[in-house]
């Protein structure tokens, strides 16, 4: 008998012995696998002999209901891939079934050893099948997303060494193959959820995935983002090595994250943070990997900076027996990313001592790298470095104090001056000066001035300043003196305040700070945002402006703070068509952006009482708009919101039925699906708890009139739609007439105002109803009344 029978004869009798039910024989069989049949295999096509005659019955030994049979199955294919060659066929008959065991929505494999196991398989298959730069047709594309949905599920395993073998494999996925980037965005999330794990190996791994990740996310700045806000936090882990794994996948984002030089007011503290951490391990590490960002700065803006470092010289006092001057490239890289002083100041004012802590510490890694450039930046950081200086921490009180020293040394007193002598004055002007002698330095600031780019930069000081204070002043009625002479001086920089607005507001919104983070309403962020639009109100110069200051504010503001934002909105609304001058075809442009941007994405339910203290209020902007914004203008926007405004007529809320009834109460006419749409939901409130809304649904009704042509140019469906509307509108007067012997005084007024002004816009129709009223009807005899009344007017 040939050799290659023999072997035939032999794999046919394992795969007989795979499949007896007997467990121990099919575990004897699976044991025995390597001995008999890999042992002295010496070529490729022997090994591809033996896996095409035994990979089907090793598989399905995979889903065994033995857990031993399971392992030893997962084992054997081990061992025979080892000595297979390199061809993805293997691979597309292994991986589906990985796919099956391990990556299902539900948990299929209930051995956490066996899930280790088979992502262990998984990882030897990805690195056997590796091709990086696609040369070899990049194989792993075939079951690309197999793997992935794999992945999505494993990096959630509640086994910790499974979770982080998961880890190990993305990795290992985005350095085998150039394809990752089609589906790196899916992993972020379960990846991150690693983050918090007990294990800090666990920690360390999912940054270092989440940072390769970065790498591969193409076109989505605000997964990137994402990816860094969820990492930051590590920064103050506890384990050492968890805290040098967030800063070198900073020096990994510097070096090779795709349109970097956007993020790195947003990378930095990753770096800067390490550069100052209590363990030297840590900080050594991650300098090396800062200057290698560093040279790779400065090779490609090489022309610039060498320019600069031809010129530039040692501060004089520069402490030298203390910090190392960092190089020409690494000072650059920070020097253009100053925006994240803003995120410092804010996390420096956090409750916690040791967030605080730490956003002083980093604050002194800015200063000391922006150098000189930090100057014109001390009149926003000082009030905080100040409070730092008088924390009840001693720790922190000693890095404010660090900060402070180092600001004396390395700022450029000229510039530091301009600045400090600038606010200086303003303080004065605001709060130490009579009002007799801040008006008549302001007259002679408008009299004396003669140079215009001059008298500009000082009228806009003073402007925002005086605005600011304002604005502030604005919900506090101590504080309504304060308010009053803020818009005297106002009037006296220039009789049209609404003048200055349009001159000056854009600049004073592109300085509010910290919108994006999660304010609360009594925020110093919200408060002056907030006063500003109820001061300033709308209009066309700086529409846009305030539109993306209010769009930012309302994206990241807590709760209260988007209630508190809409209800400026709501006061600032009333005044729109006092303020905005433009053609209507403009306005409705403009408010059907701001509509749609700000006002519609909080008007749709979700559960919870913040939501729906949001939506109150949301509402409310559509009352104001009922009420300030010309009656045609308004018109021409109401109808695309109907249908969510109909269903807010049943909100569960007393406030939010009200506001959407008052946002109805102007309507002009209609076509009859949006008559349609409203009529029931208003009918419906007329038995309302709340005496308001029962009054505002009668005066609604009211309202309600079809958009008609005279019956000569009346077609055949036009003549239908009359006619349905006829019905609904027998149905009306049949629930006003049923609610007019109503105790309510009011609400027996507002229901006989409305049914005159319904037959005044209807009056061939209710006409022709009252005809049909049998003689007996209870509001037979009102309804003649009605009618007589409205005629004789």
């Amino acid at each position: 008998m040939s050799a290659e029978h023999e072997g035939k004869v032999s794999t046919e009798s394992f795969c007989t012995a795979v499949q007896n039910p007997d467990r121990t024989v099919r575990q004897r069989a699976l044991k025995t696998f390597e001995e008999n049949f890999i042992h002295g295999v010496g070529s490729d096509a022997e090994s591809s002999r033996i896996f095409d005659e035994t990979y089907l019955h090793i598989l399905r030994c995979y889903g065994d209901r033995f857990e031993s049979v399971r392992i030893l199955a997962v084992s054997a294919m081990d061992t025979l891939l080892g000595k297979l060659p390199n061809n993805d066929y293997y691979f597309d008959c292994i991986v589906p079934v990985l796919a099956k065991r391990i990556g299902q929505a539900e948990t299929i494999e209930d051995s956490e050893e066996l899930r280790l196991q088979l992502l262990e398989q998984l990882e030897v298959l990805v690195s056997k099948y590796s091709d990086p730069d696609g040369s070899h047709g990049d194989p792993l594309l075939k079951v690309f997303d197999s793997v992935v949905d794999i992945l999505i599920k494993t990096l959630r395993d509640p086994y910790p060494a499974a979770q982080k073998k998961s880890c190990e494999i993305v990795m290992a996925l985005a350095a085998a193959t150039p394809s990752l980037h089609y589906r790196a965005e899916v992993l972020v999330a379960p990846t991150k959820s690693i983050l918090g794990h007990r294990h800090s190996a666990n920690r360390i791994a999912a940054i270092e995935t989440l940072g390769v990740l970065s790498l591969h996310i193409l076109s989505n700045g605000d997964r990137v983002s994402e990816i860094i806000m969820a990492v930051s936090p590590l920064l103050m882990d506890d384990v050492p090595f968890v805290r040098r794994a967030c800063g070198r996948v900073g020096c990994l984002m510097l070096e090779k994250l795709r349109d970097r030089y956007s993020f790195f007011h947003r990378i930095l503290p990753l770096v800067l943070n390490c550069l100052c951490d209590e363990t030297a391990e840590v900080r050594e590490d991650i300098e090396r990997g800062w200057k290698r960002a560093g040279e790779l700065y400065y090779h490609e803006n090489e022309t610039e900076l060498s320019k600069t470092a031809l010129i530039e010289k040692l501060p004089i006092g520069y402490p030298v027996d203390r910090y190392v001057r960092p190089t020409i490239a690494c000072r650059a890289i920070v020097q253009r990313s100053l925006r994240v002083v803003n995120l410092v100041l804010h996390e420096m004012e956090e409750w916690k001592e040791n967030i605080r802590l730490h956003a002083t510490k980093l604050l002194r890694q800015i200063v000391l790298h922006a150098e000189r450039a930090f100057s014109t930046l001390f009149v926003e950081v000082n009030p905080v470095l100040a409070k730092a200086c008088m924390d009840a921490e001693k720790s922190i009180v000693l890095e404010a104090l660090s900060v402070c020293e180092l600001m004396g040394i390395l700022l450029d007193y000229e510039t530091w001056s301009q600045h400090v002598l600038s606010t200086f004055r303003n303080i004065l002007a605001s709060v130490g000066q009579r009002r007799d002698e801040l008006t008549a330095g302001l007259e002679e600031i408008t009299v004396t001035e003669s140079n215009d780019g001059e008298h500009q930069t000082l009228e806009r000081t003073l402007y925002t300043v005086v605005l600011k204070v304002v604005a502030f002043s604005q919900n506090v009625e101590e504080r309504a003196g304060v308010r009053d002479f803020g818009m005297e001086v106002l009037q006296q920089l220039d009789s049209n305040v609404d003048r200055l607005h349009q001159h000056h507001l854009s600049s004073v919104l592109c300085s509010i700070g910290h919108l994006d983070s999660e304010n609360s309403d009594s925020s110093t962020s919200i408060l002056l945002l907030c006063g500003i639009v109820t001061v300033c109100r709308f209009q066309e110069t700086y529409f846009m402006v305030l539109q993306e200051t209010l769009q930012k504010a309302l994206k990241h503001a807590a709760p209260e703070g988007k209630v508190k934002i809409f209800s400026a909105i709501s006061v600032a609304m009333l005044s729109w068509k006092v303020h905005i001058q433009q053609p209507k075809a403009e306005q409705i442009t403009m408010l059907t952006s701001f509509t749609e941007t700000l006002i519609a994405p909080h008007l749709v339910w979700s559960a919870g009482r913040s939501a729906e203290s949001i939506r109150t209020m949301a509402t409310a902007c559509f009352a104001s708009m009922a009420q300030g914004v010309d009656p045609d203008v308004y018109m021409s926007l109401l109808p695309n919101y109907l249908s969510v405004l109909s269903g807010l007529i049943d909100d569960n809320c007393i406030s939010t039925r009200a506001y959407t009834l008052k946002s109805l109460v102007r309507l002009q006419a209609l076509d009859f699906e949006s008559l349609k749409l409203i009529a029931f939901p208003i009918m419906a409130r007329l038995d309302d708890p709340s005496g308001e809304v029962r009054e505002l649904a009668a005066v609604c009704l009211g309202r309600l009139k079809l958009v008609t042509v005279s019956s000569e140019e009346m077609s055949t469906d036009q003549q239908s739609v009359l006619e349905r509307w006829q019905d609904i509108l027998r149905q009306i007067l049949s629930v006003m007439f049923l609610h007019l012997e109503h105790s309510e005084t009011k609400l027996r007024s507002a229901i006989f105002d409305s049914l005159k002004r319904l037959y005044a816009d209807n009056r061939p129709m209710i006409a022709r109803l009252a005809e049909d009223v049998p003689m007996g009807c209870s509001y037979k005899k009102d309804l003649q009344s009605i009618i007589t009344q409205a005629s004789s007017m």
